[in-house]
Parts: structure tokens; sequence; C-alpha cells
């Protein structure tokens, strides 16, 4: 009987070790997956017109909307999971305020048959780059959401805007990681994630206006990991904003958000 408890006992823990590595490599494997869900929607079933200028570079699509008497343009980059056209309540703001505006989509977002990576945002980063840069704007204004805080940053590691805004934005996708499966050792999390946005090394030396709002009950990217990016900024003119009530999912329905984004384009 004590022989057989022991061979239960061993295959128990053997299968408990089977499904913990498997787990891991499993999720290791899936990374791009679940980080980059595809939407399955297309802009071109927006409810309404983003902008009357739609570029196309490479595999990336700007949805441009130019003022003529606008020296400055607001750059928004989303989060993964929506498409530009979940944001097209932000150009009621843009207008209003007669400010030039250019939605980045990213390759993979768009239904576009391509798949999602960390690589085809951050070169959507470098496309939005050169092509504002060929506009001759003279004040640019940058606003990433989520995993378009880590867009952001690459933004500002290539050339810096005049000012800022962070919506839920997190320090380095590892530690975002590492924070919502901490039984895996953060050694191994280092070892096997693609991890191509380090937010606080990329945001080391920004000096201009910087803005962070941030949901106080995010499960997803919790308000600690934005409060020590903000922190770490050594920005001169800086705000951290704290969204009562608000998750990670429906933060863009917050005021916080909507008046942050008012503040940037004034």
């Amino acid at each position: 009987m004590k022989r057989i408890s022991i061979i239960i006992l061993t295959s128990i823990i053997i299968g408990l070790l089977t499904l913990y590595i498997g787990g891991f490599f499993f999720s290791s494997w899936a990374q791009e997956l679940l980080i980059y869900p595809n939407p399955g929607r297309t802009n071109a079933d927006c409810d309404r017109e983003i902008s009357e200028d739609m570029v196309k570079q490479d595999n990336t699509t700007l949805f441009h909307h130019h003022v003529d008497n606008s020296d400055a343009v607001v750059i928004f980059y989303h989060g993964n999971g929506n498409i530009v056209c979940d944001m097209t309540f932000l150009i009621d703001i843009f207008n209003k305020n007669e400010i030039s505006y250019i939605f980045v989509e990213y390759p993979g977002y768009n239904n576009d048959g391509i798949k999602a990576t960390h690589q085809g945002v951050l070169e959507s980063v470098h496309t939005t780059v050169n092509y504002i840069d060929e506009q001759g704007y003279e004040n640019v204004y940058v606003i990433g959401q989520s995993i378009g805080s880590g867009a952001a940053a690459y933004h500002v590691s290539l050339k810096a805007p005049e000012k800022l805004l962070l919506i839920s934005p997190f320090t380095t996708l590892t530690n975002v990681v590492a924070a919502m499966i901490p039984i895996y050792p953060r050694f191994l999390i280092e070892r096997f994630l693609d991890d191509q946005f380090d937010n606080r090394s990329r945001l080391a030396d920004y000096i201009g206006d910087l803005t962070v709002v941030h949901g106080i009950n995010d499960p997803v990217i919790n308000s600690s990991h934005g409060k020590e990016l903000f922190e770490s900024i050594p920005a001169e003119t800086k705000e951290f904003i704290t969204a009562e009530g608000y998750k990670h999912a429906d933060i863009t329905q917050s005021q916080e958000m909507t008046d942050a984004v008012k503040k940037i384009v004034q």
C-alpha cells in the first residue's frame, strides 16, 4: 500500500511539473498571438470617416488629416486588440482645437492578412517619424495607449516630440508579464520573452511635457507600472493622473483621459 501511495504521489508531481513547464513553453511560443490578438475588424467598416488622406507606406497605414493653419500635429498610437476606428471619438477633440492629426495603423491590425508582431509596430513608428519629417510640422505631440505606449516611447527615442501623453503605460513588457504570471521565475521570462518594448530606457532622457493617465483598477497593467515609469522620466513638466474606477479596457471612456487629450492639443 505504501509503495502504491508513493507511485501515485510521484505521478501527481510529474504531472504537475509537466503542466507547469508545458504551460510556460506554450506561452513563450504563443507570446505574439497573446500580446497581439487579431481584432478581426477593418477600418473600412468604420462608422465615420477617419481622415480624408489615407497614406499607405510599406505595411503601415497613416490616417492623416491636415489643417492648413496648424503648425502642429498630434500622433496617436493605439493599444492592442483595437484598431484606429475604435479611437475616432478623439477626432472631435482634434477638430475643435484645429490641429492636424495622424492615426497610425500597425501591420496585422486592419484584417490585412499580415501577422501582427513587435517588429511590425516598431517599423510603423519608423514610417511615421519619416512621414512627419516630410510634412514639416513645427510641433509634434505624441499619444500612446497600452502597447501603443511602447510605440510612443520608441518614437521618442527616434525623435522627441514637444509633448507626450501615455495612457496605461508600462516600464517594460517583461515586467508586465512577470506580474501577470508570478509562478514562473523572472530569469525564465527574460530568457524566452521577445521584449522589444523597454519604455523606461527609451524615455530615460525625455525632458518635454509629459502626462501619464492610468486606471486605478487596471488588472492588465497595474497602475504601479505607470507610476514607476512616470517617476523614471526626467521631464521638466509632468503630471500623473489616476482614473478612479477604470480598468484597462475602458480607460478610453474616462473623463481623465479625455481631459488629458484636450490639454495636450491646446
